[in-house]
């Protein structure tokens, strides 16, 4: 019984080590210009890369609604990134891009939501 104990300690440190190897941070601050002689919040995100299945990429509107006329070309960039480009038709103060990850797997379909925006100039 000690000897499976400490079997299954050293499984889970590796596996917490790998965990830790395999993970990726994101620092994101909560402006775009940061103020001199502010405070700046910085939001930091990890996140573990693992393989991710197959998936389409479309452009969402505001009531979160896509079809295949929104799909986006793309291309992986790594296990768990990916990139595509972006084209906005005229300027803004704030360009909105809604994107969608859809996976579909074993007669599911599961949609993850990405919002972001930015100004064009």
């Amino acid at each position: 019984m000690e000897k499976q104990n400490d079997s299954l300690i050293d499984i889970i440190s590796k596996s917490e080590l790998e965990k830790a190897e395999n993970t990726q941070l994101y620092l994101i601050p909560q402006t775009f210009e940061l103020k001199s002689n502010k405070v700046n919040t910085i939001e930091g995100i990890l996140s573990e890369i693992q393989k991710y299945p197959e998936f389409e990429l479309h452009y969402y509107n505001e009531s979160n609604i896509y079809d295949d006329s929104n799909k986006i070309e793309y291309k992986k960039t790594g296990d768990n990134k990916f990139e595509f480009d972006y084209i906005p038709k005229e300027t803004s103060a704030n360009q909105e891009i809604r994107v969608v990850v859809v996976y579909k797997i074993n007669n599911s379909k599961i949609n993850l939501f990405g919002y972001t925006n930015a100004p064009v100039k």
